[in-house]
């Protein structure tokens, strides 16, 4: 329900992904620009070691027309019916239905600095900016350019219309290595700018945390910074505004794919770019989970994967429309801690991770929602301790409604529905589930 498949890579102001599909007609080109690109392109290679295959187009957007890009993108992302009321039913947002989700997902307009699309392999830069500013766009769009040429991103960026089977997080974890390398050729860009050599390891570590710890609070102390220049308080001005109109969890996951993804890629590039290329051509991500913990993916190992019966021959569902089936993971159920005020605990609960499903019913009469959950762990610990937590939640979560609670060696299965419906038959059905892998 939350997955989406990107068609261009988006750059923004403190990095934000989102979908995009068609190329603004009006552009122009500079002969100037073109000899920046140029440089910048050859440092790409540098740093990368793998050399770009034909030169990539660069056009300029004025301000204007950058905005009216994004919104246009905006409002081209799928409709999914009840978006709030499945997000207030998964634990993720707690507030009222704030209109069309296209919309909300606009209002991140504000944030964009420009974009590399996939299909025309054409990368866009929005409105004039300081030199450094665009040197930095420069080399994370350019860098996408590198990984679509040699790597193609249309194909290797889930279309889930072509792979149903995919699953939202599995989704999330390849945008997050697009993404993550990306920013991470930023922070050896900007390593390479202060000491006029390629930074090492311990001295990368020290860039990639200081470009991770980004949020509001940074932003609110960089407007106090002399060196700020004009454009880029303007620009953070917007952006911490356009932050508060949108609900966290949209805004934590698109910052966090960029943040958490460099943070990954770091890891990965200890052993050089070729166990990067991996990432790639051999072993991609199947979920949030490795990102986090890289060791995970270093070990290859696999979330459990959750299968029930078919919902629509078995009678209890007879009243009840499926509206959402995915699976959350790790990266998510943070989100879920974090809105209901776990926010120092919401790491440490999701990490014990091991797989996970839910399903999302609407009443086909009298409109009430209905969910099951079902959650792998590492350990018997690990599913103790998200039960209770996820218990207190329920306190809360589950009012004028009913939750079970069952919680089995490394599994916890939630039923969360309405007061009259036949919950523990539902957590019989739950415990129909069949998990395999991991």
């Amino acid at each position: 329900m939350l997955a989406r498949r990107p068609r261009k890579r988006l750059f923004f102001l403190i990095s934000v992904s989102m979908l995009a599909a068609a190329v603004l007609a009006v552009a122009f080109r500079s002969p100037a620009l073109e000899r920046r690109v140029s440089r910048v392109q050859q440092a790409v290679t540098v740093i990368r070691g793998l050399a770009f295959e034909s030169p990539i187009a660069v056009k300029q957007l004025s301000a204007a027309e950058g905005r009216a890009f994004v919104e246009g993108e905006g409002a081209k992302l799928a409709e999914v019916r009840d978006f709030w009321a499945i997000s207030r039913m998964l634990g993720l947002y707690r507030g009222p239905d704030l209109g069309p989700r296209e919309k909300v997902y606009a209002e991140l307009a504000d944030f964009v600095l420009g974009a590399y699309d996939e299909s025309s392999k054409t990368l866009f830069l929005f409105d004039a900016m300081d030199e450094r500013d665009e040197q930095l766009l420069l080399v994370h769009e350019l860098s996408h350019g590198l990984q679509d040429q040699h790597f193609d991103l249309l194909g290797y960026l889930i279309d889930p219309a072509r792979r149903p089977e995919a699953n939202a997080d599995e989704i999330l974890a390849r945008q997050a290595v697009v993404e993550g390398e990306a920013s991470y050729m930023v922070a050896i860009y900007l390593g390479r700018m202060a000491h006029d050599s390629m930074p090492d390891r311990e001295q990368l570590a020290g860039i990639v945390d200081v470009i991770a710890d980004q949020g509001e609070d940074r932003w609110e102390k960089s407007l106090r910074d002399p060196a700020l220049t004009g454009k880029m308080r303007v620009r953070l001005l917007r952006a911490i505004e356009a932050r508060k109109r949108v609900p966290r969890f949209m805004a934590d996951t698109f910052m966090d794919v960029y943040k958490e993804g460099m943070k990954f890629i770091h890891a990965v590039h200890e052993k050089g770019w070729s166990e990067v290329d991996k990432l790639y051509l051999e072993h991609p991500p199947e979920s949030s989970e490795q990102i986090l913990h890289p060791e995970k993916w270093f070990a290859r190992e696999a979330p459990v994967v959750i299968d029930w019966p078919a919902f629509d021959t078995e009678p209890l569902f007879a009243d009840w429309e499926l509206l959402a089936e995915n699976v959350m993971g790790e990266r998510l159920w943070r989100e879920v801690f974090r809105e209901y005020g776990r926010e120092a605990e919401a790491h440490s609960i999701a990490a014990g991770w091991g797989g996970d499903r839910y399903a999302v019913f609407k009443h086909r009469r009298d409109g009430s929602y209905l969910m099951l959950t079902f959650t792998s762990w590492d350990t018997p610990g690990d599913a103790a301790e998200f039960s209770a937590a996820y218990q207190q939640i329920l306190e809360t979560k589950a009012r004028g409604a009913q939750a079970k609670i069952l919680a089995r060696g490394n599994e916890v299965l939630i039923v969360e529905c309405p007061l009259d419906a036949p919950a523990e038959a539902l957590m019989e059905f739950n415990q129909r589930a069949v998990p395999t892998g991991g």
